[in-house]
């Protein structure tokens, strides 16, 4: 989000995004440097504290992170459902499977998404497939006894029972070393055998949600997006689903324990969950993600899929949610939507997509009143605003022209929305 203080921008918030469209612009940075005018683009690797820092340094009001719970109910911060162990079996693993002492040892890795095994394939694998494996690696490490005794604590994440051991087989037949300090992540890489491509990005550890709210400055304010799965997502990735009420639970505690005084945002695509994190506080404003018709197929609820039922939704007496956060594409071709969501409905609006790394999009977005927009390459954005001759664009000219004749002609301006919490 662009601050109103540092650019041309007045009432309007520039949101720095850490999602699929990051990983998406660090791997065409894999094969050509991109430049927007005279900004070049430093790419670090999504969802983690480097790249939070970075984006609020680089002028982002706010940042954005995807938060999912691990197995031992910790807020960790990860936008895939999954992740891939290090070893040669090169599985991919649920996060909710992981413990968080599990979670950050492992290296930041490009999103993905792909939906490979479930838990059940998982588990065979790892307790019976690749027993023979286990007995291997730990026949071959010499162990100092100190690492030993501390093994199955860090792998389980502090659960000292039967599980505990289970778990550190698990792990340990996957390709994971139980030895490694957590501290030595590039030790640990390095024992597993994980390339290190810094092409993708410059790369830093994972983290959790306690990591972000006490080491990116306080200034940067946090838009917490928080990733519970459908139905269909859980069953597709293996997922465990904890009940709506202890994830929200879990987040609102390290939030209160560690936010201070940082601007924070709740926004998620679940509504149900919106409801929960709406109701249990009012401290922080909550927002209802949609991807407003864009995916090629249709999302399973309608309020994730279409911005009027989205609107709808937030808009009910019952619910009452403080604003929307929408795919910025409808807009592009309907302007005065701007006008429905924040003058008619009174919400407050936000868009995403990778549009939005467009300076000229978001100069649109500026025109029409648009409250916050989120986007990937922060610098580039902030500059272009600050410096408009500069700006220039890879948008379809006849998006761009259109949209702006429709501002031009009068579509209705509504007041800048401010994203900080009341």
């Amino acid at each position: 989000v662009v601050p109103a203080t540092s650019s041309s921008t007045p009432g309007m918030s520039l949101m720095g995004g850490g999602g699929a469209a990051a990983a998406a612009a660090a791997a065409a940075a894999a094969t050509t440097t991109e430049v927007t005018g005279t900004v070049r683009h430093t790419h670090i690797q999504e969802n983690t504290i480097w790249s939070l820092a970075a984006g609020g340094a680089a002028g982002a009001e706010y940042v954005e992170f995807d938060v999912m719970l691990s197995r031992d109910g910790v807020p960790v911060i990860h936008h895939d459902w999954g992740l891939r162990l290090p070893g040669a079996s090169r599985i991919r693993m649920p996060v909710t499977h992981l413990s968080a002492a599990q979670f950050t040892r492992l290296p930041a890795q490009v999103m993905t998404n792909d939906v490979v095994t479930r838990e059940s394939t998982v588990a065979a694998e790892a307790d019976d497939g690749l027993a023979s494996r286990a007995e291997a690696l730990a026949r071959s490490r010499t162990l100092s006894s100190a690492g030993t005794a501390s093994a199955g604590t860090a792998l389980a994440g502090g659960v000292d029972s039967a599980a505990a051991g289970a778990n550190t087989r698990r792990l340990a037949a996957l390709g994971l070393d139980a030895v490694v300090a957590p501290a030595d992540k590039a030790g640990a890489a390095a024992a597993a055998g994980v390339a290190r491509d810094y092409s993708l990005g410059m790369r830093d550890g994972l983290g959790t949600l306690y990591d972000v709210l006490t080491r990116v400055p306080t200034d940067t304010g946090a838009n917490v997006e928080v990733k519970y799965p459908t139905a269909a997502e859980a069953a597709a990735y293996g997922l465990r689903q904890p009940e709506r009420n202890f994830f929200a639970d879990r987040i609102l505690d390290v939030v209160y324990a560690a936010a201070g005084d940082r601007r924070i945002m709740f926004s998620t695509f679940d509504p149900d969950m919106a409801v929960v994190l709406a109701r249990k506080q009012l401290r922080y404003p909550v927002f209802l993600l949609t991807e407003a018709g864009t995916p090629p197929a249709p999302l399973p609820d309608a309020r994730m899929n279409s911005l009027a039922s989205a609107v709808a939704f937030a808009t009910a007496p019952a619910v009452g949610l403080f604003g929307i956060v929408t795919d910025v594409t409808p807009l592009l071709t309907a302007p005065r939507m701007v006008a429905a969501v924040q003058h008619d409905a009174r919400l407050a609006l936000a868009t995403y997509g990778r549009a939005n790394n467009d300076p000229a999009v978001v100069a649109l977005q500026v025109a029409a009143a648009v409250g916050a927009v989120i986007v990937d390459h922060v610098s580039a954005v902030v500059a272009s605003l600050r410096h408009p001759a500069a700006a220039t664009t890879s948008t379809s000219d006849s998006v761009v022209v259109a949209a702006a004749a429709a501002v031009d002609a009068g579509a209705d301006a509504a007041p800048a929305v401010s994203t900080a919490a009341s």
